[in-house]
């Protein structure tokens, strides 16, 4: 796995003065923790993390040549598109030892035990170092997931535009829906989206990405707007996200009161030609602030592995989304102790440690089934100890664009990602 160079990132977290800046030492001796000035940490990866949380430099004092530069609106510096990232596994997992006694990693344990909820018991250190990681150490993971996630969005918007049939392809609601997974309201409403644990936002890209696809397509739907409601209980996040939202051509405005589906604020049109707009809300998903049926679709990617319960998030996101409306949902999972005990046992050993590292992700979860437990009935692909591989996906070719077919959940590796190997991934009809 290639090594990443050290980079200097601002904390932007509230409160934070210069007595909780990392004090750093060459990485040939070792540094004070930050919440233990008497621990010395030694280990030059978890020195190279801790100051990119910080903002101090981490190679022997030097500072990396390539800053970012401060947004004119004062929110955080956008970093360069090609700012090289730490695989999550290796920021997340490999700086644990020496680090785990420090507060970032005691916010994480007491935000896993007082829940996903907005506002209480959030550690604002703890969610700036986190969104830091998240923002710059995940380049890896987004390269190796990025086919699947651009074939996945090429499905949910295609369904959600008209572009195709959600009856004849699966079972995943359990309920009877209509003959088209297309939404249920005029052609001049906006497609309401609902992107729970939006995190930096990642996913705008493939937003974009596939509205050009449905675009060109010449498909019912091709000019009517979209409205992306992104939620996190991370403002630190959120901050990030809203960058992202920029960058991908989006315009930004405020949530409406629930159940509204009017628009407000001023709205921008992205390349694909239609008007999108991004509205971001901080809270959880085991609580959602909206109303029944109010969504045409959601989006829930890396999420289920650090909520409380899996389940109860489900069945609120089968309460928000309306009757043939669509989920996408892409998971790390536990391996199937049957055909891979070993793998289990790995998994099973190290999540209380990730748990502490990565906001109470959990390795070993068993998605599928609390899928099942919310009242989600999907068909299931690649079960068992065959090919591993994402493959062909749910068969919807090679750009994901057009049809809208091809709904269902799919078990897969992604390559390259060690312990975090095990993926559930697929989009599913309410």
């Amino acid at each position: 796995m290639p090594s990443a160079s050290p980079r200097a990132l601002p904390l932007s977290g509230p409160g934070i003065t210069s007595a909780t800046r990392c004090l750093t030492r060459p990485l040939s001796r070792p540094a004070p923790c930050p919440a233990q000035p008497n621990r010395h940490v030694g280990h030059a990866r978890a020195q190279r993390l801790r100051c990119a949380a910080s903002g101090a430099p981490g190679d022997g004092g030097k500072q990396d040549s390539q800053s970012t530069a401060p947004a004119s609106n004062g929110a955080p510096p956008i970093a360069p598109a090609s700012a090289p990232g730490v695989a999550r596994r290796t920021a997340l997992l490999g700086a644990a030892m020496p680090c785990c006694a420090c507060v970032f990693c005691g916010g994480g344990e007491a935000k896993a035990a007082g829940g996903s909820g907005a506002g209480g018991g959030r550690n604002p250190l703890y969610d700036s170092y986190f969104a830091n990681a998240m923002r710059y150490g995940m380049d890896d993971y987004e390269a190796a997931i990025a086919p699947v996630k651009s074939q996945l969005f090429g499905c949910l918007l295609g369904g959600l535009l008209g572009g195709g049939s959600s009856s004849s392809s699966s079972s995943s609601s359990g309920s009877s829906s209509s003959s088209s997974s297309g939404s249920s309201s005029s052609s001049g409403d906006p497609v309401k989206l609902l992107e729970v644990g939006i995190g930096t936002g990642p996913n705008f890209d493939f937003y974009k990405m596939a509205l050009q696809q449905q675009s060109g397509s010449g498909l019912a739907g091709g000019s009517r707007p979209v409205h992306i409601v992104g939620l996190d209980p991370n403002p630190e996040m959120l901050k990030f996200a809203r960058e992202a939202a920029v960058s991908a051509g989006f315009s930004l405005r405020d949530v409406e009161p629930a159940g509204s589906s009017g628009s407000a604020g001023s709205s921008g049109s992205s390349s694909s030609g239609r008007a999108v707009e991004v509205s971001l809300v901080e809270g959880g998903v085991e609580a959602l602030p909206f109303a029944d049926g109010e969504f045409d679709g959601a989006v829930v990617t890396l999420v289920l592995c650090s909520v409380p319960s899996p389940t109860t998030a489900l069945s609120e996101l089968r309460r928000v989304v309306r009757p043939g409306g669509r989920v996408l949902l892409v998971e790390h999972v536990g391996a199937d102790a049957g055909s891979r005990p070993l793998l289990r046992l790995v998994q099973g050993a190290l999540s209380p440690l990730q748990r502490a590292l990565a906001d109470g992700c959990n390795l070993d979860r068993d998605t599928l089934k609390a899928v099942r437990a919310a009242g989600w009935d999907p068909e299931v692909a690649g079960q068992g100890a065959g090919d591993r591989s994402w493959g062909e996906g749910l068969g919807l070719g090679g750009s994901g664009g057009g049809g809208g077919g091809g709904v269902g959940l799919k078990q897969f590796d992604l390559a390259g990602m060690s312990i975090l190997a095990p993926h559930l991934a697929g989009v599913m009809v309410r």
